[in-house]
């Protein structure tokens, strides 16, 4: 545990990891530092090898002390039911999409890597009505696999994930066909939003 001075330099770069190749992409904390300055934050560590690393994330104060009361929050669009691939290589995310759509009345097939996805929408792509698909992954991208998963059904939906903000790829997938862009973390009503949006296209 813990980081050397040379890991400490690069932590927050995009794709930087100190992972087994095919095991990280290394967006975690590049995609946590952007969060936390869209925000006008901050964030600080200290890492010791042999004892372990401490993030501590500094966010600013409102101007103002709130004299309203927070609206009402809406209710997730109601969403009909599919069967849904999710195909994202972080754990966390993986699982936190299956639960929230599962929780939409969602069937979801979930898969860490892109290689394997298209494998199985290939063979099943029938039964599939919708697929969610991290931009970045090692092997093979979003960008990658959507082109791929065209050749197989040229309508097929899809719902391009990514830690930042939309541009390049994600775009031109956008521009292709792909039913929509979440940004991560998305909440219960984004996500139920867009796929409500894509499987009514």
């Amino acid at each position: 545990s813990g980081m050397d001075e040379e890991t400490k330099k690069h932590i927050f770069e995009p794709f930087f990891t100190t992972k087994k190749e095919g095991e990280g992409t290394g967006m975690g904390l590049a995609a946590v530092y952007g969060a936390v300055k869209n925000h006008d934050g901050g964030i600080t560590f200290t890492s010791e090898v042999g004892y372990g690393t401490k993030f501590t994330i500094w966010l600013p104060l409102a101007d103002e002390a709130a004299t309203e009361r927070c609206p009402e929050r809406p209710k997730p669009a109601a969403v009909p039911p599919a069967t849904v691939l999710v195909v994202d290589d972080e754990d966390i995310v993986r699982t936190t999409l299956k639960v929230m759509l599962e929780r939409l009345g969602c069937k979801v097939v979930a898969c860490a890597d892109g290689e394997e996805a298209l494998e199985l929408y290939r063979s099943s792509w029938r039964e599939i009505q919708l697929v969610l698909l991290d931009m970045v992954m090692p092997r093979m991208s979003g960008a990658d696999m959507f082109r791929a998963m065209k050749a197989v059904n040229p309508d097929v939906r899809a719902i391009l994930v990514s830690g930042y903000s939309l541009a390049g790829e994600a775009q031109q997938a956008l521009d292709n066909g792909a039913k929509g862009f979440l940004q991560k973390p998305c909440t219960m009503n984004s996500l139920s939003d867009a796929v409500a949006r894509a499987l009514s296209e």
